[in-house]
């Protein structure tokens, strides 16, 4: 993404002015490979818990019946899912914040700067309304789902470098990708659908 370039220290919300995949992803390669240490470990801190709570109910099943109550069950599995949601929230929007400030030459943001700076309640919105288009476009036979999760991919970098209203971040995502429609499906596949499938093989 292209952004206009602004002074140093502004902290006005970015102008993604262009989609040009392949400069995102040399970028955000560049990053990881540079901070390898310090993302693995937040990326592996923020997973722990997940890990173990999936090892508690799933891998485990001795663990499950020392808790006879559905809804003790229900309540725990919905903090895990909350939990999952933010903490993936926050690690996307770290990454877009690096690689923002680093492609306008901005200082890099700190984790704390990001953890009260992103716009929490327009990206858990927007994600659900992804969720339900692409699951409910996979429904109807698979196309309208593939067609939504390519047009909307770059929906939540967007609410969270533009700060848009949710809906008006879905049509500026549809206008982004407009003419990159093949490249960022194939980015898409590899980011979501593919790992999914190992993870759950």
């Amino acid at each position: 993404m292209a952004d206009h370039s602004r002074p140093d220290g502004d902290r006005r919300p970015a102008v993604v002015a262009s989609l040009r995949v392949g400069a995102i992803m040399e970028a955000s390669l560049r990053i990881w490979r540079r901070d390898l240490r310090s993302l693995t470990v937040l990326a592996a801190g923020l997973e722990v818990p997940l890990v173990a709570a999936d090892i508690a109910l799933h891998v485990t099943p001795g663990l499950r019946s020392l808790v006879d109550d559905d809804f003790t069950l229900t309540g725990a599995a919905l903090v895990v899912l909350v939990y999952g949601t933010l903490s993936h929230h926050f690690l996307a929007g770290l990454l877009e914040r690096v690689v923002a400030s680093e492609r306008r030459g901005h200082h890099r943001p700190g984790l704390r700067e990001v953890l009260f700076d992103l716009p929490w309640r327009r990206l858990v919105v927007a994600d659900l309304l992804l969720t339900v288009m692409v699951v409910a476009g996979l429904a109807l036979f698979v196309v309208p789902g593939v067609v939504a999760l390519t047009w909307f991919s770059v929906t939540l970098p967007i609410v969270n470098l533009e700060r848009n209203p949710v809906l008006a971040s879905f049509n500026r995502s549809y206008r982004l990708v407009r003419g990159h429609s093949l490249s960022v499906f194939a980015v898409a596949v590899c980011a979501f659908p593919i790992p999914e499938f190992v993870i759950g093989a």
